[in-house]
């Protein structure tokens, strides 16, 4: 792996980067991480960038670039220092939507695969709790919390809809530690409507010598997906296969399946699946000033998002 060709695509959650990631990853000149988000600056760190390589990459034959895309790195406040260690000159983007709209996109994600209990309004009142008691991934107590809750899925700390969407607190620690040139900041509603056209400038921003190409704009992650009954099945197969106990996601996984074939599927109740303007207004108001700061960190206008 050249460190020197390598890009991160580093979020944010329920923003396009499933797509952007394949889109990307049909570059001859590219080959993207498999799986596509590798949890390593947050969990495997300490194994060393071999690891990172041989784990992640093993795909990688003739390319020139390599990226991978990981939600987490931009939220999580000490992967993005472990980054620009081991890859100082590699190049960045992110995918950004309305505050709002993202977080309810993000409830809407684990209601969907059983790891959520509360209506949005619930699970928006225990994040805002979680926060104003100071509650972050930023020391090494707290990151053992993380680190029990990602491997066991049974804490509450994972609720992190509200301060995902603080995207100028994440751009301003990306920045302690790379050039704004660096980092390509690519609007959600850009990607949705001109896929072609966001790829090339992704291509151009990642190295100005890529070749455009013609990319299959094949949407991933619609929130309508598969159907339950659907699922159930291959969920049933899938508990037939023994890797699935030797997987550090072995826990998450099992209680996602056991979630969906006890029945408990969440689309059984369409109510949770409308935002209601009161909260809507409410969490336009909370983000505010976040867009505010955000407009002046990018000298970009998100005034917009404010209604």
């Amino acid at each position: 792996m050249n460190r020197e060709k390598h890009f991160f695509l580093l979020g944010a959650a329920k923003c396009g980067t499933t797509s952007l990631h394949k889109f990307l990853g049909q570059h001859p000149e590219i080959c993207m991480s498999s799986p596509k988000e590798p949890p390593f600056f947050e969990l495997y760190y300490d194994k060393g960038i071999s690891f990172y390589e041989q784990q992640f990459f093993a795909n990688k034959t003739s390319e020139i670039w390599s990226g991978e895309s990981r939600h987490r790195n931009l939220y999580l406040p000490f992967t993005i220092k472990r980054i620009a260690k081991e890859f100082p000159k590699a190049r960045l983007l992110a995918i950004i939507r309305h505050p709002v709209e993202r977080a309810f996109s993000h409830y809407l994600h684990r209601v969907r695969h059983g790891f959520e209990n509360l209506t949005f309004e619930q699970a928006v009142d225990e994040d805002i709790s979680r926060i104003n008691r100071g509650e972050f991934i930023d020391n090494d107590k707290n990151l053992k919390k993380y680190e029990k809750y990602f491997r066991n899925e049974t804490s509450t700390f994972h609720r992190t809809y509200i301060d995902t969407s603080y995207y100028a607190e994440q751009f301003k620690r990306v920045f302690e530690y790379f050039n704004k040139e660096q980092l390509l900041i690519i609007n959600f509603e850009d990607l949705a409507q001109s896929p072609q056209n966001v790829v090339n400038k992704s291509l151009h921003h990642i190295d100005p010598n890529l070749k455009p190409h013609t990319f299959s704009k094949e949407v991933h992650n619609r929130q309508s997906g598969v159907t339950y009954e659907a699922f159930r099945k291959k969920a049933s197969r899938l508990t037939r296969f023994s890797f699935i106990k030797n997987s550090p996601f072995s826990k998450p996984i099992a209680t996602m399946l056991k979630t969906l074939l006890n029945g408990r599927d969440k689309r059984t109740k369409p109510e949770i699946y409308k935002l209601k303007n009161e909260t809507r207004k409410f969490l336009v108001e909370h983000f505010r000033q976040h867009n505010e700061h955000l407009s002046e960190l990018t000298n970009c206008d998100y005034s917009h998002w404010n209604s």
